[in-house]
């Protein structure tokens, strides 16, 4: 059957609306159970990231660890998939309109039955309202931030609030250098990133492009901005006026090469400065492993990333709010997001191009600030804590 057909559609709404309020109950987790981490683990996605984190940290942290890949058109695949009757905690990297079609299609009876904590991440002040309908079939929601969780926490029944349990970035394994790194070598590398995929108006690589632009017409020393952009297939439009924008500039590389995590690792080690001119971030990858690991970043001063960049460790650019407008339509009008002020990022970018002495005092800031709100320890903690709530579920 078509997953377009109308047949299905109505399928998935009756589900949604009525079939989520007749869940079996569910047990409690218990300690030593296994853990069976679903998501997207083969996709170049920043949920699929997020739950290849989690399998090697719960693994790193002496949990009997599953990693569950699921694929773009909702299917368990992989040879992990296979076995389905073993009880486990399920801890599902879907947000709630792909599991909620999840487990209409494939979410066994026994599976239904499992404790399951679902991991949403929502980049606006308020969730969707039908977001709602699928905490039926979770006892838990975890999300990456307290920005996101406010969000969440809003849409959810009453009693029911959202858990903030960051993603373990640590646990991203080893770098590997990029193919092909783009810049002259005596030129400071100014990484950006966007997938296009969720929402060019958001991520904002014209906000970075224009920012790059002032800052080099400024700057003593040269510099290269790298636009690494993802998800340009699915998004042709939104790619070729990206392109028209960047034109010949010799000292801007559009980057659209898939890369793998450690590769993507590899090139945040390779640019001194990540530039992030979100218009808001549900958590932020590039400004938590670029803080990580020593990087310089500059990003608006809003949303999520404010909650592991330290206010001396990083340039936090000024912004006004303003209605969200997305000309793609991932995110609804009714909302507002932040305007960063390029001109204040041009000023932080022409200061970290010429400075390599203060690249590297906020580089430390960043590293030690992060690695206590994100490292390891801060990280096992508060999953230990969130493990606990779900014995008494």
């Amino acid at each position: 059957m078509s997953l377009k057909s109308t047949a299905y559609r109505a399928a998935l709404k009756t589900y949604t609306h009525i079939g989520t309020r007749f869940t079996p109950r569910r047990m409690p987790y218990m300690p030593g159970m296994p853990v069976r981490v679903e998501g997207f683990h083969g996709e170049i996605l920043g949920i699929g990231e997020t739950a290849r984190q989690f399998a090697r940290a719960m693994m790193q942290a002496g949990h009997d660890t599953r990693p569950w890949s699921i694929d773009p058109r909702l299917r368990p695949a992989g040879p992990a998939a296979a076995d389905r009757t073993e009880t486990a905690l399920r801890v599902s990297h879907l947000n709630p309109d792909q599991l909620l079609e999840f487990s209409m299609r494939i979410a066994s009876a026994g599976e239904r039955r499992m404790p399951h904590a679902g991991y949403w991440v929502w980049e606006l002040g308020r969730a969707p309202k039908h977001w709602r309908h699928a905490a039926g079939l979770v006892d838990a929601v975890w999300t990456p931030s307290r920005f996101s969780a406010d969000a969440i926490t809003q849409i959810l029944p009453e009693g029911r609030v959202a858990e903030v349990l960051p993603p373990p970035i640590f646990a991203s394994g080893p770098a590997e250098a990029p193919p092909g790194l783009p810049g002259q070598a005596e030129a400071v590398r100014v990484l950006a990133l966007c997938d296009l995929r969720s929402s060019a108006a958001r991520k904002n690589p014209l906000g970075a492009l224009a920012a790059f632009e002032a800052a080099s017409a400024s700057a003593a020393r040269p510099a290269h901005l790298v636009l690494k952009v993802t998800g340009s297939a699915q998004c042709p439009g939104e790619m070729a006026r990206l392109a028209a924008r960047v034109g010949d500039r010799p000292d801007v590389t559009l980057l659209e090469t898939d890369l793998t995590d450690a590769q993507m690792l590899g090139l945040i080690e390779a640019c001194p400065i990540a530039l992030s001119l979100h218009r808001s971030e549900g958590f932020g990858l590039l400004a938590a492993h670029a803080a990580y690991r020593g990087k310089a970043v500059i990003a608006t001063n809003w949303s999520a990333p404010t909650e592991f960049l330290a206010a001396d460790g990083a340039g936090l650019v000024d912004y006004r709010l303003v209605p969200v407008e997305d000309a793609q339509g991932i995110y609804p009008d009714g909302q507002s997001w932040a305007e960063p002020d390029i001109d204040h990022a041009a000023d932080w970018l022409v200061s970290l191009i010429d400075k390599p002495e203060l690249r590297s005092r906020m580089g430390k800031i960043a590293r030690r600030h992060a690695d206590a709100c994100l490292g390891p320890a801060a990280w096992q903690a508060c999953l230990a804590n969130r493990l606990a709530a779900l014995q008494v579920c």
